[in-house]
């Protein structure tokens, strides 16, 4: 097993030096399918940093024959195995050499070009300048969008994970992982700009790997103004089977939405709130109500004991980062039949 002591970190900086001691052995494995040019991993990991002394060892993993052989694309012919050469290699089988002399060695498959590897070996005690590199998939996102962040580090540590930090426009914690660094080097994360601390602006994600830090950034752009023309209050209710009555205003990002059962007979038992190109991120009923996923532009709630009755009203409240909206709103009764249906927009006001 490789042991690393951190005797320089840098941090917020994707460079740092590490002192690593001796080993007996490194693996490197012949990925399968790289007879193909376009397999895309080959020699895994590519790139290998170690201590004068230590043996590697090469496993082919692949169907088609292999070699490990000292050189490069570019110097062909008396250039190639100066150093060390594996010969044909076959499916399952192991080429091992021991690195005696510090110095960079590149190397290829004779067979296959296109393979290429390299292994630096260092001096007893020196250091090595290890780095580490992320990027995302796009620079701006809209609310509700999955991020992808991927990135690549070297020299790999065993057992070490890559911990990423995603920090919102408020500096405010919006992720935190540890992730495992697969055997090439590379590491992949996903997540979703949803939730209380999915706020438009500038986000920082901060990927720590041991001692060595580096950042990158990307956009939550605000959410675009509801194309839909807004309806006047009181022609929100045409074409329902029962008169229910629907206002809402709005304070800040607290959207008050206000159900009066008008009719005669019919009795509220559900009820659905769409809100555009937006996230609901809290939503709250009256107490016997359910409290629905919000985790995206809809919210589902009802209740099994406590209808809004004829000539009743009830109050529900909603969390919203948005300037102006139109509610899509949806009312059923106890067998879930829609009762009424229509659109609202709330009445602004700006509130302490």
């Amino acid at each position: 097993m490789m042991k690393v002591v951190v005797i320089l970190g840098i941090l917020l900086a994707p460079y740092a030096l590490m002192h690593i001691n001796a080993q007996e052995e490194v693996k490197v494995e012949i990925a399968e399918g790289s007879e193909k040019v376009d397999n895309g991993k080959f020699y895994v990991p590519p790139r290998i940093t170690v201590p004068v002394g230590t043996t590697v060892v090469w496993k082919n993993f692949d169907d088609a024959a292999h070699t490990i052989t000292s050189g490069t694309p570019t110097c062909v012919g008396e250039c190639w195995g100066l150093d060390f050469d594996s010969g044909i290699m076959r499916l399952d089988e192991v080429y091992k050499f021991t690195f005696n002399k510090p110095r960079t060695y590149d190397y290829l498959c004779a067979l296959h070009p296109w393979m290429i590897g390299k292994v630096k070996v260092l001096p007893e005690g020196a250091s090595v300048e290890a780095e580490v590199s992320v990027t995302t998939d796009r620079t701006a996102y809209k609310l509700g969008d999955n991020v992808n962040v991927k990135g690549n580090v070297n020299p790999i540590i065993t057992e070490q994970p890559v911990v990423i930090e995603v920090l919102n426009p408020g500096h405010a914690q919006f992720r935190s992982d540890t992730i495992t660094v697969e055997d090439d080097g590379m590491f992949n994360y996903d997540f979703k700009l949803v939730g209380d601390l999915a706020l438009p602006g500038s986000y920082t994600v901060r990927v720590t790997y041991s001692d060595v830090s580096t950042e990158i950034t990307f956009v939550l752009e605000k959410p675009d103004k509801p194309r839909q023309k807004s309806p006047k209050l009181g022609e929100e209710n045409e074409g329902g089977v029962a008169d229910v009555r629907v206002a809402a205003k709005q304070v800040r990002d607290i959207v008050l939405i206000r159900v009066r059962n008008a009719d005669d007979n019919a009795s509220v038992y559900g009820i659905t709130v769409q809100i555009p190109d937006s996230i609901i991120e809290a939503f709250k009923g009256p107490r016997d109500w359910s409290k629905p996923d919000t985790t995206s532009g809809e919210a589902v709630s009802s209740t099994s004991n406590d209808p809004i009755e004829p000539g009743e009203k009830a109050i529900f409240k909603l969390k919203i980062h948005a300037d102006s909206m139109v509610i899509n709103w949806t009312v059923y009764d106890d067998e879930n039949n829609i009762l009424d249906q229509g659109e609202v927009k709330p009445i602004s006001f700006k509130g302490k």
